[in-house]
C-alpha cells in the first residue's frame, strides 16, 4: 500500500497484442483509494503473428 498519491498510467500496459486500455473511475489516487484498470487484448494475436511469413532480407547479408 502506498502512503503517497500516485497516478495510474494505463498507457504502460499497451504492448503487442493489446488493443486498448482504460481506467474507471479515476487515474489519480490518494493513499487507500482504488480504481479499475481494463485491458482489451487480441486473443488471436499470437496465432496471427505465427502465420506471418517474412521473407529473408537481401540487404543484411
Amino acid at each position: 500500500t502506498l502512503t503517497y498519491p500516485s497516478v495510474v498510467d494505463d498507457q504502460k500496459c499497451i504492448t503487442p497484442g493489446v488493443i486498448a486500455t482504460a481506467i474507471f473511475d479515476k487515474a489519480f489516487l490518494q493513499p487507500g483509494e482504488k480504481t479499475e484498470l481494463y485491458i482489451l487484448r487480441d486473443k488471436l494475436y499470437q496465432e496471427r503473428e505465427s502465420r506471418v511469413t517474412k521473407r529473408p532480407s537481401l540487404i543484411n547479408e
